[in-house]
């Protein structure tokens, strides 16, 4: 089976502990499982910031004591939004 996980990195709420955890149990079952931490984009109306680039890499760096693939995203609102800016897989071409 190939397996993947991902966990959405919330700090001050699921916050490097939590994910590292995470990871550490996934890294029981094997090591070989891709994991992907996206980091929180800010919701109208919550109270949790995005995570900063440094919180991000250390998020990742902790995941990799137990995990061999370990991606991380870290989209601002704007990006999110607009995947066809950054990525031409989610553009939309109109043909009729």
């Amino acid at each position: 089976m190939d397996l993947k996980a991902n966990v959405v990195y919330v700090p001050g709420l699921v916050d490097l502990d939590q994910v590292e955890a995470i990871a550490a149990w996934i890294g029981s079952l094997s090591r070989d499982i891709r994991f992907h931490i996206m980091g929180y984009i800010p919701v109208p109306g919550q109270p949790y910031e995005r995570p900063t680039a440094e919180q991000m890499d250390r998020a990742a760096a902790f995941c990799r004591r137990h995990l061999n693939q370990v991606g991380m995203s870290h989209l601002t609102s704007d990006q999110a939004r607009n995947h066809a800016a950054r990525d031409d897989r989610f553009a939309v071409e109109r043909i009729a």
